[in-house]
This record gives C-alpha cells, sequence and structure tokens, in this order.
C-alpha cells in the first residue's frame, strides 16, 4: 500500500534496512506515525499522509487512491496542528485552538462524530 513513502512498490515491497524518505527532504518534521495501513508526517505547516487510501483514511476527500508518496492533507491547510494519531483506517488531528478533527473509516464510533 506504499506506507513507506518511497514511491512504486516494485518487485519487492519490502524495505529491509532504513531508507530516508525524500518526499519529506527541505521539510521540518516534528512527529511521524502509523495507521493500519496509513502513515503520517506532521511538519510546522501541515499533515501529511501517505499509504493506503481505503475509506478516506488519508484525508484526501473523494480520492481513495493509495497514494505513494507524501501527500499535504489540503483540508487542514491554515490550521495549526500541534497533533495527530491513527489506527485502524482512521487518523485525528488536535489543532492549537483545542479542536479535533477525525477523518476516515468511522465505523463503530471511532470518529466521534455521533454517527
Amino acid at each position: 500500500y506504499a506506507q513507506l513513502g518511497h514511491g512504486p512498490c516494485h518487485a519487492a515491497p519490502c524495505q529491509l534496512l532504513p531508507k530516508k524518505i525524500e518526499a519529506l527532504a527541505g521539510q521540518h518534521v516534528v512527529a511521524v506515525l502509523t495507521g493500519e495501513g496509513q502513515s503520517l508526517a506532521l511538519t510546522a505547516g501541515a499533515v501529511l499522509t501517505w499509504g493506503k487510501g481505503k475509506r478516506g483514511c488519508l484525508g484526501h476527500g473523494e480520492d481513495l487512491s493509495n497514494q505513494l508518496l507524501p501527500k499535504k492533507i489540503e483540508a487542514l491547510a491554515g490550521r495549526r496542528v500541534v497533533a495527530v494519531s491513527a489506527g485502524d483506517l482512521h487518523s485525528l488531528a488536535l489543532t492549537a485552538d483545542g479542536a479535533v478533527w477525525s477523518w476516515g473509516d468511522g465505523g463503530r464510533g471511532k470518529l466521534g462524530h455521533g454517527d
């Protein structure tokens, strides 16, 4: 599902040794985390996700495709995100004003939206 963030998977999708994610070069990443099939990076100005796009867990709206490289979540642009968390096909972000944002698979009430 491209959770490693190195681009297209070729014959062997496993990366046996640590490898720098070049798509994040030049960005000041302050936190990284993983969920069931997605990976997230928090920078000083953005949240980027990559990996499995199933059920909207990457936060890219109608684009449910797998992302091979880190991609900025545009819906959070302009918000000062201070923390992120990820679980089973869903993710959350905490902004500096104390608001909690959630996206992805809302089964069993995981998103906290009451539906």
